[in-house]
């Protein structure tokens, strides 16, 4: 009989083994993890960039009156990939960071703009009182050592996915 690979993993980790005669929970059957990332991980990975992408874009549509509509969109995108993920205020105030580290280079590249440090100091001041005083957040997952690859196709697959939500919300 055939069984699938995915399967024989999954099911693995749920095995009981005795230990002294004892019957021990795998330590590893706690835990729901692929590729030794945490699900949850992996999620807030691949909603990060939703958030992200779909929040600067929302911002900068709605104030258009020709382009509201797809603001107003984007910015329900952005809403459910906040509401969608676990540790919503871990991708907030990384999505703040990232925008604050575009505006910051926004103003050094280009000429001196009131609104870009506006900008940087709205989403700046945030993100760094958060660094300062949440040093040790207590996550519903563990963080892992480094980025890797995983984490890194992950990463592109959603932007990827996130450009097509793009194209599939701006179709009439």
């Amino acid at each position: 009989m055939w069984v699938s690979p995915v399967r024989l993993l999954l099911t693995a980790r749920l095995v009981k083994y005795t230990e002294g005669g004892r019957s021990v929970d795998n330590v590893e059957s706690r835990s729901r993890t692929l590729f030794s990332r945490d699900l949850n991980y992996l999620r807030d990975v691949a909603l990060f960039w939703p958030f992200v992408i779909a929040s600067v874009a929302a911002v900068s549509w709605i104030p258009s009156p020709s382009s509201r509509q797809l603001g107003i969109r984007c910015a329900v995108l952005a809403i459910v990939a906040l509401l969608l993920a676990k540790e919503k205020v871990l991708i907030f105030f990384g999505g703040l960071g990232f925008c604050a580290i575009q505006a910051v280079l926004n103003l050094i590249v280009h000429p001196w703009s009131w609104t870009m440090f506006t900008v940087a100091a709205l989403t700046g001041a945030p993100f760094l009182l958060a660094n300062r005083y949440w040093r040790k957040p207590k996550l519903a997952y563990k963080f892992p050592n480094e980025f890797g690859a995983i984490d890194m196709l992950l990463s592109f697959a959603s932007i990827c996915a996130t450009l097509f939500l793009f194209y599939l919300a701006a179709r009439k």
